[in-house]
């Protein structure tokens, strides 16, 4: 008796048991919809989150002193202590014809307080 070939053996025991053929199909098909669909919720956010981040807060660009992410200090900016002059440097970047607008901002934080202690 020869053998049957592969593909055939294959088919026919898919459609011997179509209850689960079904089941596993649809596990498969719902399996393959829940990774599409979290991928496009995900880079959603992740959009949304650096537009968040740069639209409310300082823009699309930021011009730091070289020193000033690690130190994080108040003091190490755009011409140090002395500060720069900006209106010439909003004029400088305003200049460039591959920007559209350019403002000046300031985006600091603080602590306030009130009398020798403040409230915990």
């Amino acid at each position: 008796m020869p053998m049957e070939p592969w593909p055939r053996v294959g088919w026919r025991n898919l459609g011997r048991n179509r209850r689960r053929t079904a089941i596993t199909a649809a596990g498969l098909a719902f399996g393959y919809f829940a990774i599409v669909l979290m991928n496009g919720l995900m880079a959603g956010m992740t959009a949304e989150m650096i537009e968040n981040g740069t639209g409310f807060l300082m823009g699309q660009v930021q011009v730091h002193e070289a020193d000033y992410l690690p130190q994080r200090s108040i003091y190490e900016t755009i011409g140090g202590r002395d500060g720069a002059d900006v209106e010439a440097l909003v004029r400088a970047v305003g200049a460039d014809q591959a920007i559209e607008a350019a403002a000046p901002r300031v985006y600091a934080g603080g602590l306030v307080s009130s009398g020798e202690s403040t409230p915990a």
